[in-house]
């Protein structure tokens, strides 16, 4: 179940070949509406973790302390938006010190 691009929801995905994600996903929304006594008919549980841009931003702030450096790919060498590009927001938070591969 690893390295599946995923994106959607149970039985809605965007990309087939998701069925034991699907399964994984469904038990997971059922246990944790038994666990908090949700009543499925007026709760929804989504089960799904945080990736890409979000996932990165909570792991930086996690980890470094304000105006911390960090070294980053540049955008055009396989860096991302995500990793400090000076058009969002973690460009307030730390550094990125950007790397040009060869």
């Amino acid at each position: 179940m690893t390295n599946k691009y995923s994106k959607g929801y149970p039985g809605a995905r965007y990309y087939g070949g998701n069925e034991y994600i699907d399964m994984a996903e469904t038990l997971c929304q059922k246990r944790a509406s038994e666990v908090f006594r949700l009543d499925p008919a007026k709760w929804g549980v989504n089960v799904q973790p945080l990736f890409g841009s979000p996932a990165n931003f909570h792991v930086y702030t996690a980890l470094l302390k304000p105006h911390e450096r960090i070294m980053v790919l540049y955008l055009p060498h396989g860096g991302h938006l995500s990793h400090g590009y000076q058009v969002l927001s973690t460009s307030l938070t730390h550094l990125p010190v950007s790397i040009k591969s060869s």
